[in-house]
């Protein structure tokens, strides 16, 4: 091999490792594990929404917020709605824009979530996708996840976000819908993880928010972290 050629080939694994370095700058961050690094905060009691009831309209609805980063303003609103009479049974042509239940999340101040797509069928060959929230297992690595979204989404689609609000569950109203209503919306008592970003002086910070579910209609939130 002529000289030029290994000098290439040195070249070139030097440049390889380089990058391999640079991909593992960032430490790891892994869900439900956090240190003296991390900004930590455990609820006690767990955190969950307080409804009010519509008994006209069959719903009730709550709200809470997050501010996850501690810097005094909410990053992190939780919205859920809930139909009194809901039953997977119910048809769905019987919901509407303003009784469909749905449990979701409205980032502000540049907050992300790691989310999951579901492509669905729709008829005659066509078909479509969303975003939900995505459901992480304990000791998940969040700092390689690859789909982010900061729920700044149409605000009058009903396939997994809403008003700007992207689902951890939800059934959209209206008749022509093949997917599902939503990866957290099957759970029940188990806890899982929400993986959040924050971009910070041109870098992420990386953390979690653990989430505790006991049924479709009743989740809490128990912890959160995020690197400092």
């Amino acid at each position: 091999m002529k000289l030029h050629q290994i000098l290439f080939l040195s070249i070139l694994f030097l440049f390889l490792l380089s990058s391999c370095e640079k991909e593992e700058d960032h430490p790891i961050v892994l869900a439900g594990i956090y240190n003296t690094d991390m900004i930590y905060y455990e609820y006690s009691p767990s955190l969950q929404l307080q409804f009010q009831t519509d008994s006209l309209k069959e719903l009730k609805y709550g709200i809470d917020s997050i501010d996850i980063d501690s810097d005094g303003s909410f990053d992190f609103l939780i919205s859920q709605r809930i139909n009194l009479n809901w039953n997977d049974n119910i048809p769905r042509g019987y919901l509407e824009k303003y009784n469909f239940p749905f449990c979701g999340l409205s980032l502000k101040n540049g907050l992300e979530i790691a989310y999951k797509n579901e492509s669905f069928p729709t008829g005659l060959g066509t078909s479509s996708s969303t975003m939900w929230v995505d459901t992480l297992p304990y000791e998940k690595r969040i700092d390689k996840i690859m789909d982010w979204h900061d729920s700044n989404l149409h605000p009058l689609d009903y396939k997994g976000y809403y008003n700007k609000t992207i689902w951890m569950c939800g059934v959209p109203p209206g008749s022509a819908w093949w997917g599902s209503y939503g990866y957290w919306h099957y759970l029940l008592n188990v806890e899982m993880y929400i993986g959040v970003r924050m971009k910070i002086n041109s870098e992420y910070k990386f953390g979690w928010v653990k989430v505790k579910v006991n049924s479709q209609d009743n989740f809490e939130i128990l912890s959160y972290a995020i690197e400092k």
